[in-house]
């Protein structure tokens, strides 16, 4: 008998957490048991709120093997300030290595939306706690940079009352 060889099979080999492809019902089993709340909205792309702010679970790639969470600030911010948030993202990129940042102008209302992603390609498949720990860095690093973002670019209730 090998070192690692088993005496008589294992029980718990049928819930061993396997590396397989990745699937929306997957992720939302994932969020299931974590206790998070979400809804797949009426392009059928998976999302939910977390500290108020709007994030997606996105699945691309030819085999849908690439996970994006993506997230946006609730905010917006005053297209005044694009070009400090251009040097802020800057900034944060060469500090960071996650989450991806971006913006989008809105001319309409002449506000910026920012946003922060955190993508990787599981071409070979993930088991379901890869998944989780993917999800719960791209939750917790988006929810970082909104707040510097914040902290920069938004007044707090305190800095009104001065």
């Amino acid at each position: 008998m090998g070192w690692f060889t088993r005496r008589g099979g294992n029980p718990a080999a049928s819930t061993v957490d396997t590396v397989r492809p990745l699937a929306q019902d997957r992720l939302t089993r994932i969020l299931d048991a974590q206790g998070w709340h979400w809804v797949i909205d009426e392009d059928g792309d998976l999302g939910g709120n977390w500290e108020g702010n709007r994030f997606y679970f996105l699945l691309s790639g030819t085999h849908q093997e690439v996970l994006q969470v993506q997230g946006f600030l609730r905010e917006r911010l005053p297209s005044r300030d694009l070009d400090a948030l251009r040097l802020f993202i800057e900034d944060w990129h060469r500090d960071h290595y996650w989450p991806s940042c971006s913006y989008r102008v809105d001319e309409s209302s002449d506000t910026v939306m920012f946003s922060a992603a955190h993508s990787i390609d599981h071409e070979a498949g993930a088991t379901d706690a890869q998944l989780l720990q993917q999800i719960r860095c791209a939750l917790g690093t988006c929810t970082q940079v909104f707040e510097a973002v914040r902290d920069t670019f938004l007044p707090s209730e305190e800095d009104e009352d001065l």
